[in-house]
């Protein structure tokens, strides 16, 4: 069966648009791992385990942390997590840059905070998934890798929040 050459010219615009999509999306998470090089560098040199995750952070339809995010917690006009309806939450106020590890410690100790896989979750950068444990001393690392940064674990329902403030919370969903 002969196709018409206005459908020939569909069919090859169609791949073609597909094609430049594709291609567009890669440059787009090669640009979005560029902005989290350095920490990637450094779970390398310390032979941390991580995976990369690039979600499309605009589809609110699909499962990911950062949904999840979205989806358990309400968020003040400035973009902090709104801790008020949250019970057994903190928040630590003015944390200095010196504290994060010693003050990320004390979260997982005082919280009972078993191993277990986490996501690291930024504004618009792809999520790393990663051993809770594994990250304590990069704190500092993971924290300057963007003004709000998230901890997540969706399977036990918490998150520690590091915002724009320097505040760091504590807030279980349950």
């Amino acid at each position: 069966m002969k196709t018409s050459p206005k459908a020939r010219i569909k069919r090859q615009f169609h791949r073609t648009y597909e094609h430049q999509k594709k291609r567009m999306q890669q440059c787009r998470d090669r640009a979005r791992l560029e902005d989290i090089s350095e920490l990637l560098g450094t779970f390398e040199r310390a032979s941390i385990d991580y995976k990369v995750i690039f979600d499309d952070y605009d589809d609110l339809t699909i499962n990911t942390p950062r949904n999840w995010i979205q989806h358990n917690y309400t968020f003040q006009s400035w973009g902090k997590i709104n801790s008020q309806p949250l019970k057994n939450s903190y928040v630590i106020n003015n944390v200095y840059y010196e504290n994060w590890v010693e003050l990320f410690n004390q979260i997982i100790q005082q919280e009972f905070l078993e191993p277990q896989l986490v996501y690291i979750v930024w504004g618009s950068q792809p999520l790393l998934k990663v051993q809770l444990f594994d990250i304590i001393e990069y704190m500092p690392v993971i924290f300057r890798q963007y003004w709000c940064t998230w901890i997540v674990s969706p399977e036990e329902g918490w998150c520690i929040e590091r915002n724009k403030e320097r505040d760091i919370s504590f807030l279980p969903i349950n």
